[in-house]
């Protein structure tokens, strides 16, 4: 039933996740090859953040467990600073919304939250776009377009190091940070909150052009196409 085919994995994680999963591969039977990013088509108009405002936070994603919003709140009720943290994303998994909202019952009063359900999505990178911080501490992502959408709506990213995303740092466009290192998250929160609009808009502009680089990269675009070909020569 196997014999012949070609297994792509987007990330080291996906890698090392399908070996876990089949342990009769070979590492010599999986391809890496990083996922084409979609292409931005239009900017958005961003939100800017008012002078004295609370910092406007915001997480997308499937709540399950994996995406590890109980986390993120973790972090916030440890953040000193006043945060709107908006919550996009459909409840999967009812035991685990429960949690959240547990963990949201016990939040100090300076951190507000807002909930939404799932976003259409042609409404996405407006809806980041209100926003002035997208946070994923995920468990794992193979890719994690998410994490690109809120890029080009010109949202720096604060995720874990669990994404194929670990360069966001290193070109200034967000942070990479371990799970089991709680009080990065919460320094970097509130250092974003000290930010005034231009700063605000100098990485909002990074971002964008990041972002926009990511879809383009001719590497990215040739090593898919080869993958593709050998596929069918195979």
């Amino acid at each position: 039933v196997y014999r012949g085919l070609i297994r792509q994995a987007s990330s080291k994680f996906e890698k090392q996740a399908i070996l876990k999963r089949l342990s009769w591969l070979n590492e010599g039977e999986i391809k890496v090859v990083l996922n084409l990013a979609r292409p931005t088509e239009r900017l958005v108009n961003r939100s800017p953040r008012r002078e004295n405002s609370p910092l406007r936070v915001c997480f997308l994603s499937r709540i399950n467990p994996m995406k590890n919003l109980d986390y993120a709140l973790r972090i916030l009720g440890q953040v000193k600073v006043p945060i709107i943290f908006t919550i996009y994303g459909p409840k999967e998994v009812p035991e685990y919304w429960r949690l959240c909202e547990s963990l949201i019952a016990l939040l100090p009063a300076h951190i507000l939250i807002q909930t939404f359900g799932s976003l259409h999505p042609s409404d996405v990178r407006e809806s980041l776009a209100k926003h002035d911080l997208f946070f994923l501490p995920t468990r794992g992502e193979n890719y994690g377009h998410v994490i690109h959408e809120a890029l080009s709506s010109g949202l720096p990213v604060l995720i874990s190091d669990r994404t194929p995303w670990a360069d966001v740092e290193k070109c200034k466009v967000g942070w990479c940070c371990a799970l089991d290192n709680a009080s990065t998250f919460v320094a970097t929160i509130e250092q974003v909150s000290g930010w005034g609009e231009a700063q605000h808009q100098k990485v909002a502009d990074s971002a964008i052009e990041y972002a926009q680089n990511q879809a383009s990269q001719t590497d990215t675009l040739e090593r898919n196409r080869k993958l593709f070909i050998s596929a069918m020569e195979g």
